[in-house]
């Protein structure tokens, strides 16, 4: 996946997931966790069938098949809503990090530069490196007075 389509799918995500949408996405998700428990106690509740072959029977495996399927497909939703949470968390993770090594990358090559342009000076003796100090002025040479007087 691009870059571009993984900004316009994180956009999106974004909308549900670091909104308050997403308490809604909570609510939901809670809604189908005892939908699937329904269908869990359906199907642990619904006897075996019984050997008579009545149109009962037939209702009541029908009925224990619909559950488990209902089951499934709610349990599956779940799992669905869950990784999608947990891969749009990664995502932003991983386009932060991303940035930052893009930025890391920059500040290198920057820093490159600049000590290959000061190698390349003619000059390569430590002295010529430091900054020039100024003269202080001594006793003599001051005839206003203006230095401090020191005890």
């Amino acid at each position: 996946m691009g870059r571009g389509t993984q900004s316009v799918v994180r956009g999106l995500a974004k909308i549900l997931l670091d909104t308050p949408l997403c308490g809604i996405y909570k609510i939901v998700w809670l809604v189908m966790f005892v939908i699937m428990l329904d269908c869990v106690r359906q199907m642990l509740q619904t006897p075996s069938s019984g050997l008579s072959g009545s149109t009962a029977d037939a209702e009541r495996v029908f009925s224990a098949h619909q559950a488990r399927e209902g089951a499934l497909a709610w349990a599956l939703n779940l799992v669905t809503m869950l990784a999608v949470r947990t891969i749009h968390g990664l995502v932003g993770e991983t386009m932060k990090l991303e940035m930052d090594r893009d930025i890391m990358k920059r500040q290198a090559e920057q820093a490159n530069k600049f000590v290959s342009e000061v190698m390349k000076t003619e000059e390569k003796k430590a002295e010529s490196t430091v900054a020039p100090e100024s003269k202080m002025v001594t006793k003599d040479e001051d005839k206003d007075g203006d230095t401090r007087k020191r005890n």
